[in-house]
């Protein structure tokens, strides 16, 4: 039986996310090597860092999954082989080069977003291309372009289980650090009043299927409960 990627038992642990978000620290101080032609290795930016505080992204970070800084880039993305389809990004790097995909940076605030994808390529063995609403997506977009209007394709995107991974970290990391960026972990919310304002901010709420919506919603509880303990 061909093997799938599996969304919701792969990477979706609190210590993944809090790594994450370190990491897209140290890639915000070095933005300016990575601006040029071709990528670099993330291995480059952390090659001097002290992976031990990274026990769970340390293979990752010590990968050969390219990243490059491109204000000039359609948008930010997570290029991957075999992608297919009309992407214009996807056919800048070859996948003889990049075999692990390539983080494109357009903009800083999309970096979390990017390299949550990046994770879950890395780390589950590029099986996430074995995910069939991938293929079925990209196949929607040889069709048509991208519009955020459309509805097939919002309703295709939210779905993917690779956007509600990445949306995951980035809702989560949105309300901390902005919403409630100010105050004490003692003065937030609890988990319950704090999940209203996940699923206001959260992209496409109702596009999701209810059962994808309570997986989530587990998962959110799990975060912000540790949040609150000042883990």
């Amino acid at each position: 039986m061909k093997a799938r990627y599996v969304y919701h038992s792969l990477n979706e642990t609190y210590e993944s996310f809090r790594e994450l978000q370190s990491a897209v620290k140290i890639i915000l101080e070095s933005l300016e090597d990575l601006k040029g032609e071709n990528p670099i290795p993330i291995s480059s930016i952390f090659k001097e860092k002290d992976l031990s505080s990274f026990p769970t992204l340390k293979n990752f970070l010590s990968s050969n999954v390219g990243i490059i800084y491109d204000k000039e880039a359609k948008d930010s993305a997570f290029v991957f082989p075999s992608l297919g389809g009309k992407d214009e990004e996807g056919d800048r790097f070859q996948s003889k080069d990049w075999p692990w995909g390539v983080i494109v940076i357009k903009n800083e605030r999309s970096i979390l977003h990017e390299l949550q994808h990046a994770y879950d390529y890395f780390r589950s063995n590029r099986k996430m291309l074995s995910d069939k609403k991938i293929g079925k997506y990209s196949k929607l977009l040889d069709k048509r372009e991208w519009d955020p209007e459309d509805p097939e394709i919002l309703k295709s995107y939210a779905r993917l289980d690779t956007e509600k991974s990445a949306f995951l970290s980035d809702v989560i990391n949105y309300l901390r650090n902005e919403v409630f960026g100010d105050r004490e972990v003692d003065k937030l919310p609890d988990a319950k009043r704090a999940y209203l304002w996940f699923k206001m901010a959260y992209p496409a709420w109702d596009q999701l299927k209810t059962a994808d919506q309570k997986k989530l919603a587990k998962r959110f509880y799990v975060y912000w409960t540790k949040i609150l303990k000042g883990d």
